[in-house]
């Protein structure tokens, strides 16, 4: 029972906090604040993660994020455990923060920051990562990422991405694909493989619905699979399917 009043009590916290950030408008015809919420509460079937299955169950993750109109923002999110599969259901086994600034350059638009991986609950020490990204605004909008690790792994970790958006009723659906690569130190650190190879290909289909002014609900399917034969060797599942439902809120 307690786990399930932790798993409520931080959905309730990302709540609040998400209420206590909605901009807010003084008397009579001034500007809104210049900083928007985001809040985000995933179901998955299960947690996989950049190809590594991190909890083979259903997971609750939510998301919190506050973006300020010069392209800053600050991310606060979580994985917490829906069963008892690793003796910590409801408890947070991950917590992720981040910090981003976005820019356009020309048809590119740009990001880069800093993300620190927490793992409470767990035996896994955290970690810390820089980034760097890279979209142009073009057909299948094609993005470049590189993340350094630069705390346990001291590796690398590069993505190349695209997506494309079809019509579809009063919506529309999403097709996205993400194929990436590593560097030795990392995968040694991740698959216990001390070699450069590609990772993990990532295809998914999403499909969202608008539910009144700032409710969307989205249903995704995925599909990961490991790439290289060392790496899918050094794993117990290279291959997952695996579906998740968001509800996202905007303010």
């Amino acid at each position: 029972m307690k786990d399930y009043k932790t798993l409520i009590g931080l959905t309730m916290m990302c709540c609040m906090l998400a209420v206590l950030a909605i901009p807010f408008q003084a008397q009579g015809d001034t500007a809104v604040s210049s900083i928007t919420t985001k809040l985000d509460l995933p179901y998955v079937s299960k947690y996989v993660w950049r190809g590594l299955v991190a909890n083979p169950d259903p997971a609750f993750q939510p998301s919190l994020t506050f973006t300020h109109k010069s392209g800053a923002s600050l991310n606060l999110w979580a994985s917490l455990d829906a069963t008892d599969v690793n003796r910590e259901q409801g408890h947070p086994t991950e917590i992720d923060y981040t910090g981003n600034y976005a820019w356009t350059l020309g048809k590119l638009g740009m990001n880069a920051g800093l993300i620190d991986y927490t793992f409470p609950n767990t035996a896994f020490a955290s970690t810390k990562e820089v980034y760097a990204s890279a979209s142009l605004s073009s057909f299948l909008s094609p993005t470049l990422s590189v993340n350094y690790d630069y705390d346990q792994a001291d590796g690398y970790y590069a993505s190349l991405s695209g997506s494309y958006s079809t019509p579809m009723a009063s919506t529309s659906a999403t097709f996205s694909a993400r194929v990436s690569y590593a560097t030795s130190n990392y995968n040694k650190l991740y698959f216990r493989v001390p070699q450069s190879a590609f990772t993990d290909l990532l295809l998914s289909a999403s499909v969202p619905f608008t539910v009144g002014k700032s409710m969307t609900i989205t249903p995704a399917l995925s599909y990961s699979t490991i790439l290289d034969s060392s790496l899918r060797d050094a794993v117990t599942d290279p291959d997952n399917f695996f579906t998740s439902l968001t509800a996202s809120f905007a303010f």
